[in-house]
């Protein structure tokens, strides 16, 4: 006779080791050498090469992973708080200001190719210039409560912009579809951050503040909940998630550890670093076979990463 219980108890200890097993692991940490102090690196796409910002946000550098180099490209203020790449790597886009003589902050948004370090300005000098957000070919920011779209000439993208999201001077989450506006905030009103749209352009993942991490449909219907992670972005082909999960004692970073979650939310991994107590803004390559991120003292670390299939 067939014991049932024997049976379920059997099928639970089995799903519960399917969903232990480790989906990445970690087969080598080294620390970038010649690089005094960074923060919020990001790889060129299809590439080992970096960018990356100093701890205060000013000014970008380009390390060559190659040549083991580094190169400044600009010293502009805040320029590491929001910069993005271009699909084609060939340029970066960012947001910076400066103080005009009343004591009031002027914002410009900038478009720099990488190789030759020229810049243009997209928009100089502003007052009351929301998020920026690069997406698909187009470059989205508002000024005074208004959409502007501009399209990036580098770009190798059908540039026809269908849905983009990004948040306003309020921090609502903002949907554009079909030329349309629409205030979507999924979890209703609060303070929406770290907003972006999949690959695929069919979910958004945003973090509402005190509450954590989600991805919703179009239609801001919650299909995922990431729990407690930080700073979050898309792997390049929108079936994972990476981002942190970081504590501070109001001062400074106590702890962090680089957390990558499915999409669908079903599976969630803190990788196991080896003297490494405080991982921040946390990027991956787009094979998955490397992670870079800063420490809180700015130091810049490769990790060498396996993936199951």
């Amino acid at each position: 006779m067939i014991n049932k219980a024997l049976i379920l108890t059997c099928s639970l200890l089995i799903s519960q080791l399917l969903f232990a097993q480790k989906e990445f692991r970690v087969t080598k940490v080294d620390e970038i050498k010649g690089i005094s102090s960074g923060s919020h690196p990001v790889f060129i796409r299809n590439t080992d090469n970096i960018v990356y910002s100093s701890l205060t946000n000013n000014g970008l550098y380009l390390y060559d992973a190659k040549e083991q180099t580094t190169k400044t490209l600009n010293a502009d203020n805040g320029a590491g708080f929001q910069f993005q790449l271009s699909e084609n790597g060939e340029t970066i886009v960012y947001k910076s200001y400066i103080m005009d003589k009343t004591g009031r902050r002027q914002s410009s948004i900038y478009e720099q190719d990488i190789a030759t370090g020229n810049k243009k300005a997209i928009i100089e000098n502003t007052r009351h210039l929301g998020a920026v957000s690069y997406q698909h070919g187009n470059l989205l920011y508002m000024q005074n409560g208004l959409v502007k779209i501009h399209t990036m000439k580098s770009t190798t993208l059908d540039n026809k912009l269908t849905t983009a999201v990004f948040t306003d001077i309020d921090l609502n989450l903002i949907l554009l579809k079909d030329n349309k506006k629409i205030v979507l905030n999924p979890l209703g009103k609060g303070n929406y951050i770290w907003v972006s749209l999949s690959p695929d352009r069919k979910r958004i993942l945003f973090n509402k503040t005190g509450k954590g991490t989600f991805v919703c449909n179009l239609k801001g219907e919650i299909i995922a909940d990431l729990g407690r992670l930080h700073a979050a972005k898309w792997t390049d082909d929108g079936n994972w998630v990476i981002g942190m999960n970081d504590f501070d004692d109001g001062q400074q970073y106590t702890a962090s550890q680089i957390v990558l979650s499915s999409a669908d939310g079903k599976t969630r991994q803190s990788l196991e670093l080896k003297y490494q107590k405080i991982a921040l803004f946390p990027d991956i390559s787009s094979d998955y076979s490397k992670i870079v991120f800063n420490d809180e003292k700015g130091k810049l670390y490769i990790i060498d990463l396996e993936k199951n299939d």
